[in-house]
């Protein structure tokens, strides 16, 4: 029995990947998320989370209707529960940990349209522009992924953002203590009763009159992006260590 597609709440949008599994991965495909899903609420329920500075995400969302949230890989776990059960859509690849990944977003109340760098990336942006655009739903960019380099921005976030018109807030967190993985970005995972500590910085407008065909304005609002980003976790690591 192939594993039931993942819904979601437009029918334009592909929300699962077209490849065929074989056996023990559609059993994993199955049996996985809801496992996966279950354990870390359990886990974050024994965490507390602290929000800093939310009027930058709640005063760029009121203003625009909608916005680009960009945080690192290594944070998606934390990500997954501080934004849980809104709606928002996120990117995932067409892989076989994409599809593990879109199935464990859902488990969150979060929606993952399909594509990566490689395979579906215009298709991909085109599905996350519909959302943004003809939906006014607010989107979530992992900068860095699907496999890096770590803290280095790819321009998805920054083309987005130029073509619709919206602009990126940058979002930060972390956990204090946590567990590493040995993976390309070191991802993070709370460990019990740890503290969770979500910074949003301040919004950055994409420049008014480029368009995606202008690289250089993607690569500048890339750029200032990712600055950004890593500047706030420079302060929010700082303070937890202090």
């Amino acid at each position: 029995m192939l594993p039931r597609p993942i819904d979601g709440p437009f029918p334009e949008i592909a929300y699962n990947s077209p490849n065929a599994w074989t056996p023990r991965q559609r059993l994993i495909l199955t049996a996985a998320p809801p496992l996966i899903g279950g354990a870390l609420k359990l886990l974050y329920r024994t965490c507390s989370v602290e929000i800093r500075h939310p009027e930058c995400y709640e005063g760029a969302e009121r203003e625009h209707g909608r916005i680009i949230v960009a945080f690192w890989h290594e944070t998606l776990l934390l990500a997954l529960w501080v934004h849980r059960n809104i709606g928002q859509h996120t990117l995932t690849s067409l892989s076989f940990d994409g599809e593990l990944a879109a199935r464990a977003c859902r488990q969150f109340g979060l929606y993952a349209v399909r594509g990566s760098s490689s395979r579906g990336a215009l298709t991909a942006m085109q599905q996350m522009e519909y959302v943004v655009a003809v939906h006014g739903g607010t989107v979530g960019f992992t900068l860095d992924g699907p496999k890096g380099p770590r803290r280095e921005a790819k321009p998805g976030a920054a083309s987005l953002a130029i073509k619709t018109g919206i602009p990126i807030v940058p979002c930060a967190l972390a956990a204090a203590p946590c567990w590493r993985l040995r993976s390309w970005d070191r991802m993070m995972a709370p460990k019990p009763f740890s503290r969770i500590v979500c910074v949003y910085g301040n919004p950055i407008t994409p420049p008014a009159g480029e368009t995606v065909a202008q690289a250089q304005g993607v690569r500048t609002l890339q750029r200032r992006v990712q600055e950004s980003l890593n500047a706030l976790h420079d302060s929010l690591e700082s303070s937890l260590e202090s």
